[in-house]
Order: C-alpha cells, then sequence, then structure tokens
C-alpha cells in the first residue's frame, strides 16, 4: 500500500478512476428517468399531448352558416423529443377541417387534420370525425330591448330613462333558425341598491318564443347601456308668475296642486334659491279658468318635479272698477244738492248769507224748485 503511495503515476491513475466514477453516478442519477438521454448523440422518442388547439375552417362558405365544428381540438403528437421540442416552440402546426366549399347544404361528417408537422412526428387528433351541419346563411338588423330588474335601484328612487349605444346588431344565422327569432334583449345586471345614474356592459342574447337562447353570431356581442335614475331631489317652493297679460284686467293666481317642487342638479345652485317659478299664460282669459303652467328650470338644475302645476286663474276688470267708484262719487253728489234744496229759505239775511257760499243762479233755481214743491 505504502508503494502505491510512493508511486505518482499510480496516484494520478487512481484519481482519474475515482472521478470518472463520480461523474457517471452523477449522470445517472440525473437521467434515471430517461437513461437513453445520457448520450448527447441518441435522441429518445416519447409523446407529448397539445391541448386546445384552435380549429380553422378550410374552404369559401361566406354563402352558407355551418354549425358541429368545435372551437379546439388535442393532438396527440409522437416522435423524436428533440423535434417535438422544436415543433411546440415554433408554433406553425394547426387544425383545420376539410375543404368545407367542396359540400353543398345538409348533414355531413368531416375529418380534422393536424398540418404543417415534421414527416418524422406522427399525430392523433381528438375528435377526429366530425358531425356539421351546412345552410344557407342569412343576416339581418334588429333592435334591442332591455332587461334589467327595477328591484336592485335603491329606495327613494326610480328608474328615468335607460340609453343603448348602439340600438340595433347584426344578426347572422341559418335561415332556419333565424325564422325562430322571437326576442333581442341586452341583459343588464344592476349593483344591488343602486342610487346614482351608471353605464352597463351587458350582453346580447337572443332566444325563440320559449326563451331558448339560440345558435347565431351577434354583432356586437355586448353593448353598453346608461341608467338615468329619478333622484328624490330638494323641495323648493313655487311661486306663480303671470305672462301676456291684458292691461285692463288683475289677476289672482292659485296653486291648485303641492306648491313645492323636488330639484335635481349642481348643489351648489340649488342651495342659492329660495322659489321656483311657474309661469302661468294667462292671455285672453276673461273668466276664471284653470291653467296648466310649466316650471321655469332655473340655471344649474337638471330636473325639476313636477314640471308643471295647475293654477286657477281669476280676472277682474279693472274698467269694471272704475265705472262703479264714479257711479258711487255722481251718487253722492246727487244728494248733497238735494239736501241743499229742502235747507227752509226765511229772510233775505239768509239769502245773502248763502249767496257768500252758493252761487246766486243756483240760490235762484232752488228758490223757484222750492215753490213748486
Amino acid at each position: 500500500m505504502n508503494r502505491i503511495y510512493e508511486n505518482r503515476s499510480m496516484l494520478k491513475l487512481l484519481s482519474l478512476v475515482l472521478a470518472l466514477f463520480l461523474f457517471i453516478f452523477v449522470k445517472a442519477e440525473r437521467y434515471s428517468d430517461n437513461p437513453v438521454a445520457f448520450f448527447q448523440n441518441v435522441s429518445d422518442n416519447r409523446t407529448e399531448t397539445v391541448s386546445n388547439v384552435p380549429v380553422y375552417v378550410q374552404g369559401n362558405i361566406e354563402d352558407y352558416y355551418v354549425t358541429g365544428i368545435p372551437e379546439t381540438a388535442n393532438i396527440e403528437l409522437t416522435g423524436p423529443s428533440s423535434l417535438i421540442r422544436q415543433t411546440l416552440e415554433s408554433n406553425e402546426f394547426k387544425v383545420q377541417t376539410e375543404d368545407l366549399s367542396q359540400l353543398g347544404p345538409g348533414n355531413h361528417y368531416i375529418q380534422l387534420e393536424v398540418v404543417n408537422l415534421p414527416s418524422e412526428l406522427q399525430y392523433s387528433v381528438n375528435p377526429k370525425n366530425v358531425s356539421i351541419n351546412i345552410e344557407v346563411l342569412e343576416s339581418n338588423h334588429f333592435d334591442i330591448a332591455v332587461n334589467l330588474d327595477e328591484g336592485q335601484i335603491a329606495e327613494g328612487y326610480s328608474l328615468a330613462s335607460y340609453n343603448l349605444e348602439p340600438e340595433t346588431v347584426h344578426i347572422q344565422a341559418a335561415a332556419s333558425t333565424m325564422a325562430k327569432i322571437a326576442s333581442v334583449t341586452a341583459k343588464v345586471n344592476l349593483p344591488n341598491n343602486l342610487s346614482e345614474d351608471v353605464t352597463i356592459d351587458a350582453p346580447v342574447l337572443v332566444s325563440d318564443s320559449d326563451g331558448q337562447l339560440l345558435d347565431v353570431n351577434v354583432e356586437p356581442a355586448r353593448i353598453k347601456v346608461r341608467v338615468n335614475l329619478n333622484h328624490p331631489g330638494t323641495s323648493i317652493p313655487i311661486q306663480t308668475q303671470a305672462i301676456n297679460q291684458d292691461n285692463n284686467y288683475d289677476y289672482q293666481l292659485e296653486i291648485q296642486s303641492g306648491n313645492h317642487a323636488a330639484v335635481i342638479g349642481d348643489q351648489d345652485a340649488i342651495n342659492q334659491l329660495d322659489s321656483v317659478q311657474a309661469l302661468v299664460d294667462v292671455g285672453g282669459i276673461k273668466e276664471q279658468t284653470i291653467v296648466e303652467a310649466p316650471i321655469e328650470v332655473p340655471a344649474g338644475v337638471t330636473t325639476i318635479t313636477p314640471a308643471t302645476v295647475s293654477v286657477m286663474v281669476t280676472p277682474e276688470s279693472k274698467t269694471e272698477s272704475t265705472n262703479t267708484g264714479q257711479s258711487q262719487s255722481s251718487n253722492q253728489n246727487q244728494e248733497e244738492a238735494e239736501g241743499a234744496a229742502n235747507l227752509p229759505i226765511e229772510s233775505e239775511a239768509a239769502d245773502q248769507s248763502l249767496s257768500a257760499i252758493i252761487p246766486t243762479g243756483l240760490i235762484r233755481s232752488l228758490h223757484q224748485l222750492f215753490k213748486q214743491v
């Protein structure tokens, strides 16, 4: 043994053998599942499954509507590992149908195939055989109805309106399916306890008279729905203002319904309001009449509820009032004259005293009138 340690050549050889042994041991552990891969110049065969590969339609079928073709298929590849790896990394292969332009309307069985694969690789595709139906294609535009649950709206609020963008959709389908279309609806899912205007992205659903969804192509498949709410608003007093007045009349205005309005809009602008004006058109009114008067919308206000109020208009003629006053004054003057005529005239001194305040001609006339009586 000592001779071995003393022999340097022997030590070098022993070290080399141990190093080679360790290298082989490590390699064997790494490639224990695939011993063939231990050797770099040997390519082992393996099988790889590729899932959800898109299926492409081959052939011009613009005038037909085809059903039954799957959206994706699964492929199983078998061959050299290095070739499978490169094929998957390049991703140039695809699954496609037969040439459907060679087929007419009706039911058909077709095969799916994988193209752009190296010839050294074998494959199987699932599904391989597919049953399809080909029909004449029809297309049309349809108005969209809205389906929403108003129960989701918060208490005190209500649905005011909704706006669709767009309001119509373009639908393509087989002729037999197109004839079954009974409703085209945007399904609007409102948030719970909704208390503000919102825009919802809604799917478009096409169904028959039984409510069953139909196999059609819809463009666009989703639309925007703007939901507008009636808000409770701020209560503001209503005042009346007559317009188109006749200068010969005065007008009494009395609101018949509630004398407050609910106002919605910019809160700063609303806080500046003491009242809102109901504009009462009294033009041509000669007798008591009820008028529906619109409420003027102030700056900063978007909505007023109610928009109009009922107002009782009572016109009073200024001419009749003037004539009545003049008649009363004339009657009073006549009574005063008659009273003066009935005064007893006893002496010339009395006449002279009267002449100081009453013209002589009037005194003589009164004397004559008194004598006649």
